[in-house]
């Protein structure tokens, strides 16, 4: 088996193991059998469990993470009316794309033992994001844009607002609060809200109409919408 097979097969592996055992749980003799290799070639990859488990949720975040890079790299020169417009809908359609349930129960499990794996992966992707908005909210304010209030804690809110969300899919199952947010509504609701919200809480339009934007980010965001709007519009035809 060449160097690279194996790496996968063990992260793979380590995956659904994490994911449904947590670290404190989860057995590198499960890991090694799960991915049919010995635990001494295991072991030459990941010298200890602590190490495959921070490689794994790692690789995952990592991975949702960069598919963000070219989207997020389009809003950096908007200015910032703009800018929260564009930045609400990533976050939106993030989270519509963001479905692996592995990376869901691994999350869950990281934040009921400490989160102490997200550390290195909070510094070098969420930090810097988050800093970003609060730089382009604070520009906002100061140009009387937006009513000055917390700059971070404005995209804070839509950010946690949409985590949650994600996050507690699985644990609402089967309850009448399942069907209300999950079967009812789709992410175009949540996002219709978080754009409502957010115009009130900074004495913008009501309901956050589509400011002017430049061709190419506009075609984007009229993307991200359709993508967006279509599971609200699926749900209502399953009715």
């Amino acid at each position: 088996m060449e160097a690279g097979e194996a790496k996968s097969k063990i992260l793979k592996a380590a995956s659904v193991e994490f994911s449904k055992r947590g670290f404190a749980g989860a057995r590198m003799e499960s890991i090694a059998k799960a991915a049919r290799i010995n635990k001494a070639m295991l072991h030459y990859y990941f010298k200890n469990k602590k190490a495959l488990h921070a490689h794994v949720v790692r690789s995952l975040i990592e991975e949702e993470w960069e598919q963000d890079a070219p989207i997020l790299e389009l809003a950096r020169e908007l200015p910032p009316l703009q800018q929260l417009y564009f930045t609400l809908h990533a976050i939106a359609y993030r989270h519509l794309r963001g479905k692996d349930p592995t990376l869901r129960r691994i999350m869950a499990w990281e934040l009921a033992e400490g989160g102490q794996a997200f550390h290195e992966v909070y510094r070098r992707y969420v930090v810097p994001r988050m800093l970003l908005n609060q730089a382009f909210m604070e520009q906002g304010m100061a140009e009387g844009i937006f009513r000055k209030t917390d700059p971070l804690l404005v995209v804070w809110n839509a950010v946690s607002f949409f985590v949650l969300y994600s996050m507690q899919k699985e644990s609402y199952q089967g309850t009448e609060l399942h069907n209300q947010l999950y079967v009812r509504r789709g992410m175009g609701h949540l996002l219709d809200h978080i754009l409502d919200t957010t115009a009130r809480m900074l004495d913008l339009e009501p309901g956050f109409p589509l400011p002017d934007m430049p061709d190419n980010v506009l075609k984007l965001i009229k993307q991200m919408r359709k993508e967006i709007y279509a599971q609200d519009k699926n749900r209502v035809k399953k009715k």
